[in-house]
């Protein structure tokens, strides 16, 4: 067995999964808040929430404006986890759903491309959205349903909806760009060396 043939059988198969869903994880919560000076007279209505829970940035930023908010105005603990859940299922579930597409559609062929690694990101970010909308439904509808005020429990619903679409579509450059990226070196690293 030459050493190039037994370099590529040897190669870790689990570690460019990990690596996309470390690199998600990464840009979900810190994608910073972009200050944009926004003229909401010139946006629909119904696509005036997704812009505005987009450009506030990851769940790190969220903490830590809502930490500064917490000490100034003295926010009760369920108030102030409220205010923050929305941001949290985007970071989990899109990371989660990046290992498992990274795995069956650049990890499992003999050489992945580039195309491969930009669909895989398309496809995580689909599948995710799909995941919090259901889960959502699952776990909120029925409580918007049984609850004497359904209407705020709706509203909820909405507002996780919204934010999960929101941080997707703002996240979704970055993500493709890291996609291509991983792709391209994962490609390098699967070439057999030659002797």
């Amino acid at each position: 067995m030459s050493s190039g043939a037994f370099l590529s059988s040897n190669q870790r198969v689990g570690f460019w999964p990990w690596l996309m869903g470390g690199v998600t994880f990464l840009i979900t919560t810190l994608f910073p808040p972009l200050n944009l000076d926004i003229n909401y007279g010139m946006i629909p209505d119904w696509l005036q929430p997704v812009v505005a829970y987009g450009s506030s940035g990851g769940i790190g930023w969220q903490l830590l404006r809502y930490a500064r908010e917490n000490a100034a105005a003295s926010y009760p603990f369920p108030a102030l986890l409220g205010m923050i859940l929305p941001y949290c299922s985007v970071p989990i579930i899109l990371t989660l759903s990046s290992v498992l597409i990274w795995r069956r559609v650049v990890n499992r062929v003999p050489r992945p491309t580039i195309q491969r690694g930009l669909l895989a990101v398309v496809l995580a970010t689909a599948l995710s959205l799909l995941t919090i909308g259901l889960l959502d439904l699952l776990i909120l509808g029925p409580l918007a349903l049984s609850s004497s005020d359904g209407g705020a429990t709706l509203l909820g619903l909405m507002i996780f909806a919204i934010a999960a679409l929101a941080q997707s579509l703002w996240v979704l450059p970055s993500l493709l760009i890291a996609g291509a990226i991983l792709a391209m070196l994962q490609a390098r690293a699967s070439r057999p060396l030659t002797a």
